[in-house]
């Protein structure tokens, strides 16, 4: 009797509402118990309000953005303009993308890969759609 009146008396002491609510939420048996998941709960609002904070941006961050000067929209735009090194080749003045000692042979380019095939929805055969399945509906 005694652990269940001073159980309820460390509830009712709590002063954060959320923490009151989450503890009687748990059913504890005793001071013990209630005690541990408040101090969980605790330390849980601690780390997201901690985490919030390095979520928002930074106030002296949105001043600067005003003062950087952009760059050309594309790449495409001014051809040449990138002066620095290729991470395939190590030449200058492109990209590893567009290195010429790395030619890619994309996937529709390959001759042992067949395209993508329409599938009928009626009779599950490739090659046609629904609309104009030559099998008997």
């Amino acid at each position: 009797m005694v652990t269940v009146l001073a159980r309820d008396v460390f509830l009712g002491a709590l002063v954060d509402h959320q923490l009151q609510i989450y503890v009687r939420q748990v059913h504890p048996a005793d001071v013990q118990v209630a005690l541990a998941r408040a101090m969980e709960f605790v330390a849980f609002m601690q780390t997201a309000s901690s985490l919030s904070t390095f979520a928002r941006p930074r106030s002296d961050v949105r001043g600067r953005k005003a003062q950087v000067k952009r760059r050309p929209a594309s790449r495409a735009a001014s051809p040449g303009a990138f002066g620095g090194r290729c991470w395939r080749c190590g030449e200058k003045g492109h990209v590893r993308v567009r290195c010429p000692r790395e030619r890619r042979v994309r996937s529709l380019d390959r001759p042992d890969r067949v395209a993508f095939q329409p599938c009928c929805e009626d009779c599950g055969g490739a090659g046609h759609r629904s609309s104009a399945c030559p099998s008997p509906k």
